[in-house]
């Protein structure tokens, strides 16, 4: 008798956004999971559109630029299009996912970091460490934190935040979500920012009790460490590699660890 594929009988919670999510969703198909798409924030274009654009083709003037998610790299590129990015521009990532978009739209070299996938990890790079008297962008949607950019200025740098997309709760989410922690169709939680995780939480209402109650896999000790703050008091999962593999083989031993309870 042949043994059941890894996440056999696993319902996975993917909570990245719609554009973004069937990759992951295929992957965890692939060792016999379930995925129930729920996507934690909707990506649109900024309310303005000329301004964004504007602020981007100042980076002529800038020695370096960060992009703070893959979701940051695409949506500059595609305002900047067909115009490149300057030659010169030094590029940073804060995770290696988002400096592999960038090698896939042409820009091989990138800063990032190897480990620690956060604005932490990124001011620990040999790069960065000296940023003195430099003009840095820092790429990013409306609103988010600020700790970078702060770091950054008390290093001696001058930040321009650029702006470039805005976030929201898809319409949907919400009646996907409680309709699943009713039924009780859910065993996992895949989550990939720390905003992410509070739409989720607010989007369960009345039935995050039951959300808080599931194991959940996470990006970074940060994510996990705002998890418990905002209540979650399962097995916390942290991935330590970038991309779905990764995410698939902490999933695999998040199952692991389940069955034999």
């Amino acid at each position: 008798m042949s043994e059941d594929p890894p996440l056999f009988g696993h319902t996975i919670l993917v909570t990245r956004p719609a554009h973004q999510a069937q990759s992951l969703c295929n992957e965890i198909e692939k060792v016999g999971g379930n995925s129930l798409r729920c996507p934690a924030i909707e990506i649109l274009r900024p309310k303005g559109v000329a301004q964004a654009r504007a602020l981007l083709k100042q980076l002529r003037d800038f020695d370096l630029a960060i992009f703070v998610s893959v979701n940051a790299v695409e949506s500059a590129l595609a305002l900047l299009a067909p115009i490149k990015l300057p030659q010169k521009l030094q590029l940073a990532a804060i995770g290696a996912s988002t400096a592999n978009c960038l090698a896939t739209h042409g820009y091989q070299k990138v800063i990032h970091p190897v480990q620690n996938f956060s604005s932490e990890g990124l001011l620990q790079t040999e790069e960065l460490r000296e940023v003195s008297g430099k003009r840095i962008a820092i790429i990013r949607g409306e609103g988010g934190r600020q700790w970078l950019a702060e770091q950054l200025q008390t290093a001696g740098a001058e930040v321009v935040a650029m702006p470039i997309y805005r976030r929201k709760v898809p319409t949907d989410s919400k009646t996907i979500l409680q309709q699943a922690l009713q039924n009780n169709d859910i065993t996992m939680i895949s989550a990939t920012s720390n905003e992410g995780l509070a739409n989720i939480t607010k989007m369960a209402g009345k039935l995050r009790h039951k959300a808080f109650r599931l194991p959940l896999v996470v990006l970074s000790e940060r994510n996990r460490d705002f998890a418990l703050q905002l209540g979650y008091k399962c097995e916390i999962a942290v991935v330590h590699k970038t991309g779905n593999k990764a995410i698939i083989k902490t999933l695999i031993q998040l199952a692991d660890s389940m069955r034999y309870r």
